[in-house]
């Protein structure tokens, strides 16, 4: 299977709406992947992270900021997540970050860097962000961010190089 980021737009800004569309994307793409015809059901671990209960190597993780959705989908466990580029808090960094990432962030973009490090590799252990201060990111080579204009994505897994973006206009 190809490892591939899907980014897709919305102009939807309720959550649950935005989570609706996200997964329905992951199901359809899941049944053209897999070449299947019915829906695959959908469960998840106990820590929470989904997947779908009759195609265990079927990978994927969902994230979203603000009217940006990103879908990650890969051949291993897989953690995603997407910042849309906007003014923060650093302070923020003071009390989940350690002494390194904190020295390593000066502005909004390297907060952005950290954070979405942070929970791809979170969201890919399944821990969630209850760890969040623990997980040391700078120099994971599971991890791989990319930064474009609007946004800073990181995605986290085995083999995070072979990632790429797909711009997915007509979802």
């Amino acid at each position: 299977m190809e490892n591939a980021i899907y980014i897709l737009k919305t102009t939807e800004k309720n959550k649950k709406a935005i989570s609706k569309i996200a997964y329905d994307f992951v199901i359809a793409l899941a049944m053209k992947r897999l070449k299947i015809n019915q829906k695959p059901r959908l469960t998840c671990e106990s820590s929470g992270k989904p997947f779908f209960e009759d195609y265990p190597n079927f990978h994927f993780n969902i994230s979203h900021s603000e009217n940006l959705i990103a879908v990650a989908v890969a051949d291993s466990r897989v953690g995603v997540d997407i910042e849309k580029k906007r003014d923060t808090n650093l302070k923020i960094a003071e009390r989940f970050f350690s002494e390194e990432e904190k020295d390593f962030v000066k502005d909004n973009n390297s907060f952005f860097y950290v954070w979405t490090r942070k929970e791809a590799l979170l969201k890919k252990t399944g821990e969630g962000l209850k760890d969040i201060s623990k997980a040391q990111v700078l120099e994971n080579s599971e991890i791989k961010t990319f930064e474009e204009n609007e946004f800073i994505l990181s995605v986290c897994s085995n083999n995070p190089d072979s990632f790429k973006i797909i711009y997915e206009e007509n979802f």
